[in-house]
Order: C-alpha cells, then sequence, then structure tokens
C-alpha cells in the first residue's frame, strides 16, 4: 500500500464525504454533480447511513454507498464502484427503486414520495455509455417528453477523466473528480501551487484535510488492509472454485465426447457397412446372373443343336426310335419334330 492510499478506494471516499463532520463537502461535491440538472442548489444535506469506523471494522465487504436526503426531502445515493459489475445496470435500478417504494409506511398516500437520485462514480468503463457524466431519465420515446421526475440516474466513469491538461481547462465537476482519480500522486507529489489552485473550489480544501486525515489514521489504513485481504481472499477461492468446476466440465465433456463418439461410430460403421453390403450384393448378383445366364444359353444351344441333329436323322428316313436312342431327346421330342408341323 503507497503512501496514500487511492481516494476511489470505497472505504476513503464513505471516510471523506460520509462522515456527519464532513456533510459541508458532500454538499458542495452534490451541487458540482447535479446543480446544472436542478431548480435550486442544494443548501445542506442529512447522512441517513454516516460513516461509523468501530462499525466497518466488523463489516469488511459491506456495501459503502452514502444516502442522505437533501432539504427537500430528495433522496441522494452516492456510491463510488471499483470493480467492473456485469449486471449494474440492474443493480442501481433495484436499489433506487427500493429506495423509492420504501418511503410509505402502511396507509400513507402516495403524495408523501420524494424523488430518488441514484449518482455512481465509476472507475471503469461501462459500455452503453460512452462519456464521462451521463444522466438517465425516463421520457416517452417518441416525443422525448419526460415522465414526471422521481427516478434519476447519474453515471461517472473515471476512465474518460483527461488528467493531463492544465487546471484551468476543467469544469467544477471536473476538478473534484481529478482529486478523486489522481488524489493519491497530487498528495505523493505536492505541487503547492496546483493544490492551492484546486482548493480555490467550494468544499475541496475541507475534502483534502479529511483524505490526509484518512491516511493518517492508523486503524483506517488497518480496515483498508484487511478489507482488500479478505477480497483478495474471496477473489481467490471464487477462481479456485472456477478452476476446478472448469476441470470437472472438461473431464465431463471428453467422457461425454468419447460416449458420443462411440454412438456415432457405430452408427456410422453400421450405416457404411450397409452401403458396402448392398454394393457387393449387387456386384455378386451380376455376376451370378452372368453365370447362370451363360450356363441357360449353353443348355438352349446344346438343345436347339440336338433338335437339328434329330431333324436331319428324321429327314434322312431314320426311325424315331433310332433318333431317340442316337440323340437323347423324349420320344415325345421326336414326335412333334415329324408332326405336319415340322415336316
Amino acid at each position: 500500500m503507497g503512501l496514500y492510499i487511492p481516494l476511489f478506494n470505497d472505504l476513503v471516499f464513505k471516510y471523506v464525504f460520509g462522515t456527519k463532520e464532513n456533510t459541508a463537502v458532500l454538499c458542495s461535491f452534490l451541487n458540482a454533480i447535479l446543480e446544472p440538472f436542478l431548480k435550486h442548489k442544494l443548501v445542506c444535506v442529512s447522512l441517513e447511513n454516516p460513516f461509523n469506523l468501530q462499525e466497518a471494522l466488523d463489516e469488511k465487504l459491506s456495501v459503502l454507498d452514502i444516502r442522505a436526503t437533501d432539504e427537500t426531502g430528495r433522496i441522494l445515493n452516492l456510491e463510488m464502484q471499483v470493480a467492473e459489475d456485469s449486471h449494474y445496470a440492474q443493480r442501481v435500478l433495484f436499489y433506487a427503486s427500493r429506495s423509492y417504494s420504501q418511503q410509505l409506511q402502511s396507509g400513507e398516500g402516495y403524495a408523501k414520495l420524494n424523488p430518488v437520485i441514484g449518482i455512481s462514480i465509476l472507475n471503469w468503463l461501462w459500455g452503453p455509455s460512452p462519456r464521462l457524466h451521463s444522466v438517465f431519465r425516463l421520457k416517452e420515446i417518441f416525443t422525448h417528453e419526460e415522465f414526471p421526475n422521481f427516478l434519476e440516474f447519474h453515471m461517472i466513469q473515471l476512465p474518460y477523466l483527461d488528467a493531463h491538461q492544465p487546471l484551468s481547462g476543467y469544469s467544477l465537476l471536473e476538478k473534484w473528480l481529478l482529486l478523486i482519480k489522481k488524489g493519491d500522486d497530487i498528495m505523493a507529489h505536492p505541487n503547492d501551487e496546483f493544490i492551492k489552485e484546486l482548493s480555490e473550489v467550494d468544499g475541496i480544501a475541507e475534502a483534502i484535510a479529511a483524505y490526509e486525515k484518512c491516511n493518517a489514521d492508523p486503524k483506517m489504513r488497518y480496515l483498508i488492509e484487511a478489507r482488500e485481504k479478505a477480497y483478495r481472499d474471496h477473489i481467490s477461492k471464487y477462481n479456485q472454485a472456477r478452476e476446478e468446476g472448469l476441470a470437472a466440465g472438461i473431464a465431463e465433456g471428453i467422457e461425454k465426447g468419447i460416449e458420443k463418439g462411440i454412438e456415432k461410430g457405430i452408427e456410422k460403421g453400421i450405416e457404411k457397412g450397409i452401403e458396402k453390403g448392398i454394393e457387393k450384393g449387387i456386384e455378386m448378383g451380376i455376376e451370378k446372373g452372368i453365370e447362370k445366364g451363360r450356363l441357360e444359353g449353353m443348355r438352349q444351344g446344346e438343345r436347339e443343336a440336338t433338335v437339328k441333329l434329330a431333324n436331319s436323322m428324321l429327314r434322312e428316313g431314320m426311325s424315331l426310335d433310332l433318333v431317340v436312342k442316337l440323340t437323347g431327346l423324349s420320344s415325345e421330342d421326336v414326335q412333334q419334330l415329324i408332326s405336319p408341323k415340322n415336316s
């Protein structure tokens, strides 16, 4: 862990913006985000879940969002997200909707419901919106007319902040985001003029003081280290379980593949065998047919020759009995030859 823990660490973020003594810092930061979209600047905010170091020591993996209400009763939910979340949109919608619906007690009317604004600072890129600061509201899809603004979402993606330009080129919000994104580097390599100019922004001097106090607190550093260790252990166990599951899945896949391969092989072998059998059968049938035809032809030729010989004998005046004896024909066959039809 470096000399300064990054301000985008969610524990440090909540220490700086989510303690009762720093509500003015939180209000200034929220105004930098929301003022262009509100009719009136926020005057003050009240924390619903202020950061408590002792409680945090027992909740190493707790969610560290900051919930506050402003002077109008509007609910503001601010969170710092370090790790990428593939279900981020569903999650923020779920929690904002729950914050909205849980305002009413049994028997209370809808008129008591106050708007909810969800604000997420993301230290990763959220694909659907390639902008530093995106704002989402409900709208009619054809006319783009806004639905009464009871739910609003702000997504701020730190990777889109250009951290290499002169401070004068930054907007009010971008100066705050620069402190969050590069605070550890700014404080570890102090430039008095740069920090002085940055501190002229309302609330940033107090935020820097809270940030320095957080980094100097040994209990906070212990908590952050313990939480990071618990997170690493959690990831390690997840990866181990994933690897074991992957290995088991591969083994089972190979086994199933062999089974399917054998089944397909047998099926293909039978199919090929039938094809070969039919082909061989046709070939043998042709051969047998040719052989049978040859023999039949020979027999037919021999008989025709014998009949021709018998006819010649009869014309020479030989007797029926002698012709039968010499040719091997039956007496009936010879008798047919000497009938008037063959005479």
